[in-house]
């Protein structure tokens, strides 16, 4: 999937869900674009005691930090 501009991701179109790789009957696959709403480059994620960073950076790749 490419990402249009900084930190905008765009829907998947038909052609790049078939490019992405198949995931396991027991893995659940989420696309970006459900997890940040419009305009979004960060969010937390609770883990346990834990709070991690998800971020889109500037070249469109995603950055988890805790």
């Amino acid at each position: 999937m490419r990402i249009d501009g900084f930190g905008s991701p765009r829907s998947l179109q038909s052609s790049d869900r078939e490019a992405l790789p198949l995931a396991r009957d027991d893995v659940r696959m989420v696309s970006s674009t459900d997890i940040f709403q419009a305009g979004e480059h960060e969010i937390a994620i609770f883990h346990g005691d834990s709070v991690y960073s998800l971020k889109i950076t500037k070249l469109g790749k995603l950055v988890l930090n805790k």
